[in-house]
């Protein structure tokens, strides 16, 4: 299915109440919006790590972030993890995949270690569900070596009630 929102109500049918997208440039957001738009779906401009934007938001069931984390340096994908588990409700979801090896050349790729992003997912509450490792679907990519790393996490209830950066319990 090349259309996400489609994934996911057929994955989940009368689940799904309302999708939130971020995306900080303006010109993705844009054409996010040209093509997915309508009542079910929200065009944030929010950026990782901080996600100022989703600081109030109620807590959320699944959070993915798809071709995101090779961006961000160490430091802000620490931050960027607990700023995530803080957002995710009581049995919530994290999805994220890791990509390995070159970017392109305009958008450069930081190297990123799976047990990096697990560790750190630990740290802020998430167990780690499910590990998998894929060539690129992309012919161009698969030929130059990329590949890439889903990792799923699970919300612990141990972490259930801390409060959230506008006041608020979360979960």
């Amino acid at each position: 299915m090349s259309d996400p929102l489609a994934f996911y109500a057929a994955a989940a049918p009368g689940l799904v109440e309302r999708f939130e997208a971020v995306e900080p440039v303006a010109e993705l957001r844009a054409a996010g919006m040209a093509r997915h738009g309508g009542e079910k779906l929200a065009w944030l401009d929010d950026r990782l790590p901080d996600l100022a934007a989703l600081r109030c938001h109620p807590p959320f069931g699944l959070i993915t972030l798809c071709a995101v984390w090779q961006h961000l340096d160490e430091e802000a994908r620490r931050t960027a993890m607990a700023n995530i588990a803080g957002m995710i409700a009581e049995g919530g979801l994290l999805i994220l995949s890791l990509r390995h090896g070159p970017g392109a050349p305009d958008r450069p790729v930081l190297p990123v270690r799976p047990e990096e992003t697990i560790a750190d997912a630990d740290r802020a509450g998430l167990a780690l569900l499910r590990r998998v490792e894929a060539d690129s679907v992309q012919p161009g990519n698969r030929a130059v070596g990329v590949r890439w790393t889903w990792l799923a996490f699970g919300k612990e209830v141990s972490d259930i009630g801390r409060r959230s950066a506008c006041g608020k319990t979360r979960g």
